[in-house]
């Protein structure tokens, strides 16, 4: 989406970023191909709201991505407690409450 914003300039009212990614595995160049571009600072002149959820026990890598992202557009961050990398795996449900909160809002 980040990408995608950056390069059609589009506006919109809300962005919502769950455990944003931005570091590809070293060896892949598939991964690289898809993480590697520059953040374009001007998304967050044409949005009006940005928030970036991340959990306490994300990996070291997603909260490198957080914090790339967050210097790019700043914005609000939520972390909550025990979600890991938001995957069914990490957090045991499908329920998302604090997300649909801040879809809501």
């Amino acid at each position: 989406m980040v990408r995608w914003l950056g390069e059609t300039k589009k506006r919109i009212l809300k962005l919502i970023l769950v455990a944003p990614w931005k570091i590809p595995k070293k060896n892949d160049k598939y991964q690289r191909e898809f993480y590697e571009y520059k953040i374009d600072r001007d998304i967050k002149k044409r949005v009006n709201e940005i928030i970036m959820f991340t959990s306490d026990d994300e990996g070291e890598d997603g909260k490198k991505s957080l914090e790339i992202f967050h210097k790019a557009l700043d914005g609000k961050i939520i972390e909550l407690k025990g979600h890991g990398h938001y995957t069914m795996g990490d957090m045991g449900t499908e329920e998302f409450p604090e997300l649909l909160k801040e879809i809501l809002k």
